[in-house]
């Protein structure tokens, strides 16, 4: 079933279920090369989800405005704004968040894996 059409058909907001997870990439997931695909795909699984089970966005920044809902935990793969830490957790009253480079410059560096992958752990770790 269509996430919009539950929404639609289920207005009240107690049928209201945000995933879990909110994904920013920079470019659609149809135009994310294979490896880019198969290493969030795997970073996923690692932590129990799937891009299934996540809302993915496109944006070129982060920008939580656009979103009618802020989500609970967020991890963006954008290019990084002026003045916010990379590759570390984020905390906000709202939203538990991680921002890093895109995944094509991720996948290019072993150093900064290791330092996303720290901070990504994190936001599930109880």
């Amino acid at each position: 079933m269509s996430y919009g059409l539950f929404e639609t058909t289920f207005t009240e907001e107690i049928y209201s279920v945000p995933p879990s997870l909110t994904v920013i990439l920079d470019q659609p997931w149809s135009r994310q090369t294979p490896e880019c695909r198969e290493a969030l795909t795997k970073l996923l699984a690692a932590v129990r989800h799937s891009p299934e089970s996540v809302r993915m966005i496109c944006q070129d920044h982060v920008d939580l405005t656009s979103l009618a809902e802020p989500p609970a935990k967020l991890v963006a793969f954008v290019p990084p704004p002026k003045g916010v830490p990379l590759n570390e957790k984020i905390t906000t009253p709202v939203t538990e968040m991680v921002i890093t480079e895109p995944l094509q410059v991720l996948l290019a560096n072993e150093e900064t894996k290791r330092k996303f992958w720290a901070a990504f752990k994190t936001l599930f770790s109880a």
